[in-house]
Order: structure tokens, then sequence, then C-alpha cells
């Protein structure tokens, strides 16, 4: 039987640390995303930061092949070499370079989620890739939602319930009360986009001109690239 967890944000996590277990961070909106996107387009590294002063040191050490990366209340951080919207990783931009990615909720996640025993960055274009992943470790799953702003976000939410229906397919799994409810969400009809069609933070995207970004997001098994950290402290795929 797989033990499936739901944390609806970092602040949820044990105090005792997650040694043992096999942990997705989710950020739909868009970290996790870009993540996977670099990854798919050739990105050989990715570090994650959740300060924009912690990363601009790592770009120092890193040298001129690191591309910075990331946003604050959805737009590129000034000095940043990219923003934060999947369409700007391009094969063209990212092939072969070190990400470092410091954005407002996702990286934070990774950072809170760092004494896994393995770390993976999960999405919905990754959804099935992501979710194989977990199942193959064999060990008990931690699914964590990076929230927006200290708050639940339903995207990432339903983005977990998806996995846990994807492992439920392939193993027994018993799962928490969250998990439950969202894997019930997950099962009903609709498709992602109209179940949440009024999630905050997607609606703050959109009106803030991610439209295009958004239906991205939203688009499941665009990609098998799942990016893992690795012991030096990089996800890589």
């Amino acid at each position: 039987m797989l033990s499936v967890s739901v944390r609806a944000l970092p602040a949820e996590l044990p105090k005792s640390g997650l040694v043992g277990k096999a942990v997705a961070v989710i950020d739909v909106l868009r970290a996790t995303t870009v993540m996977a996107t670099a990854m798919h387009n050739g990105a050989r590294t990715i570090y994650a930061r959740a300060e924009i002063e912690e990363a601009r040191r790592l770009k120092n050490d890193l040298g001129p092949n690191a591309l910075l990366c990331g946003e604050r209340n959805g737009g590129r951080i000034e000095g940043f070499d990219l923003g934060n919207s999947p369409y700007e990783f391009e094969k063209q931009v990212v092939e072969g370079k070190e990400i470092i990615m410091c954005t407002t909720n996702g990286t934070r996640a990774v950072e809170a989620a760092l004494s896994a025993e393995v770390l993976l960055a999960m999405s919905f274009v990754n959804l099935s890739s992501a979710s194989k992943m977990l199942l193959e470790t064999g060990l008990p799953v931690e699914l964590l939602c990076a929230g927006t702003n200290g708050r639940f976000s339903l995207d990432d939410a339903l983005c977990a319930g998806m996995a846990i229906a994807w492992l439920s397919k392939h193993t027994a799994v018993e799962t928490d009360d969250l998990g439950q409810l969202l894997l019930n969400m997950a099962l009903q009809e609709g498709a992602i986009g109209q179940k949440l069609q009024r999630c905050s933070h997607k609606l703050f995207l959109e009106a803030s001109g991610y439209e295009r970004d958004v239906a991205y997001c939203l688009t499941p098994d665009s990609t098998e690239a799942v990016p893992i950290m690795t012991s030096k402290g990089y996800f890589t795929s």
C-alpha cells in the first residue's frame, strides 16, 4: 500500500523532516512548469533559491553560462536574464545552460523540502512522468503544494489530486483527508481549465497579461521531463 500525503502549504511539512520520503513540489503557475519546460529544452541544471540576493550570489559563483531567472508579483526581477514564463525558456535560450530560479512561491517550497530522500518538480505538463517516478521510488509520497503568498492555491491542489488519481490506477493507495478530497475533485468530469475557472492565482496571471502562460501550464503531459534534485543541490533530469 502506497502512502500518499498532501501538504497544502510548505508550512505544513512535518517538523521531523522528510527523510525516507519521496516529495513532489507542485507550483503549477508557474515555477515547476517552467522547470520541466527548461529541462525538456535542454537546460543542464536548475538551482532553486528563495531569496533574490542568494540567487545573485550564486550567479557570481557559477559565471556567465548561468542564467538568472525569476519573478516577484508575476513580473521579471530587475536585472535578471529571464522571468517566469515557460515561453522564455526556449531551446535556443536554455540548452546546455545552468539555470538559477528565484520565484515567489515555488523555489521557497523547494528549499523547504530539501531533506527529502527524493525530491522532484511536478506540474500538469509532466504529471504522468512525475507520478511514475514517485511510484518507482518505492517510498512514501508527499505532494507539496507551493501555494500563493502563503495561502492555499487550487491549481496546485488539483494537480496533487490528479497525481493521486494516476497513482491509484497503478497501485493501491492510502491517502489523507485532503488527498481524498482532491482525488474526488480530480475524478469529476470536466477539463482542468473548467475546474480552475475561478482559481484566484489563475485569474491574477490572466489579468496581468499571462493568458498564454496559463493555457500552457494547464496542458497535461506535454513533456516527459522530470526535474529531480541531486545530492549536489540542483535539479537535473
